[in-house]
């Protein structure tokens, strides 16, 4: 169980590490770097939240329920959930950048028909 710890304890990390870099990469209209940070960002939040259940069903099989167990597990969720607002906040931008240029596009292909 220790190693399961410090495998959610790197990808917890992982997961800070990677939304934290979120603002900044929000700030480019670079689709690659969004979408590469929106894919990073669902999977350690999909891997964080799996990781979670397995050692929090191991922590109350040996019977070491009660404050520890739901703190760690508000941790965990607080940094999933940080994730998740970010992979939308990354979706929205995407979307917006996909919109310009279908309008941009649509622009051009007006003006090549006139």
């Amino acid at each position: 169980m220790e190693k399961q710890q410090t495998e959610l304890n790197g990808k917890i990390e992982t997961l800070s590490f990677r939304v934290k870099k979120t603002d900044e990469i929000l700030q480019k209209d670079d689709r690659v770097a969004l979408e590469r940070q929106k894919n990073l960002a669902g999977k350690y939040g999909d891997r964080g939240e799996y990781l979670k259940g397995i050692h929090r069903r191991k922590k109350v099989r040996k019977r070491r329920r009660g404050g520890k167990v739901q703190e760690w597990a508000e941790d965990v969720e607080a940094a999933v959930d940080e994730a998740d607002k970010c992979v939308r906040q990354l979706a929205n931008k995407i979307e917006q950048i996909d919109r310009h240029l279908r309008h941009e596009t649509a622009l051009f292909e007006h003006k090549q028909a006139i």
